[in-house]
């Protein structure tokens, strides 16, 4: 059961296969995502809380089942942390903003990898842990700044 627990826990950290994609496998994991949450915040807000939630709580777990495999903890396969970080970006956007567009996914994806690849302060702190948990925190403030640059270009705009 170990082992297929272990398992689990790799393909979910590939974010099954798509990290696994060459170059740039967090784009491709946020590609995955972003759709992904998409599709599921169009049937169920309840349902996209309660998987973010999860997501977020056995993330370091999950990562780490990625980075045993791979033999690194942060290795550039391991993109449960950008699938979930989009997840939240998109629901805190649908929340307070209105529901999700081509051209607003498209601003949120682009936001969303620039401040990931960047990682302004603090991300590069939290990310130079290189711990499981680190893996996750970093995403998630690089959505925390994706979600702030959205807003602000809103604003702008409008």
């Amino acid at each position: 059961m170990a082992q297929f627990a272990k398992r689990i826990g790799y393909w979910l950290a590939v974010g099954f296969g798509s990290g696994l994609i060459k170059p740039a496998p967090g784009t491709w994991g946020s590609l995955l995502g972003a759709f992904l949450f998409w599709a599921l915040l169009s049937y169920s807000l309840v349902a996209s809380i309660g998987l973010l939630v999860l997501g977020t709580l056995a993330g370091a777990m999950i990562c780490k089942a990625g980075g045993d495999r791979l033999g690194e903890v942060d290795h550039g396969s391991i993109v449960w942390d950008e699938m979930i970080a989009m997840g939240w970006l998109l629901l805190v956007l649908t929340t307070f903003y209105a529901p999700l567009t081509w051209y607003t996914l498209l601003i949120a994806f682009g936001l969303f990898r620039f401040f990931d690849i960047v990682k302004p302060w603090p991300i590069y702190l939290v990310d130079a842990w290189h711990t499981p948990w680190g893996v996750m925190l970093d995403d998630l403030l690089a959505f925390t700044y994706a979600a702030i640059g959205f807003f602000s270009l809103m604003y702008v705009i409008s």
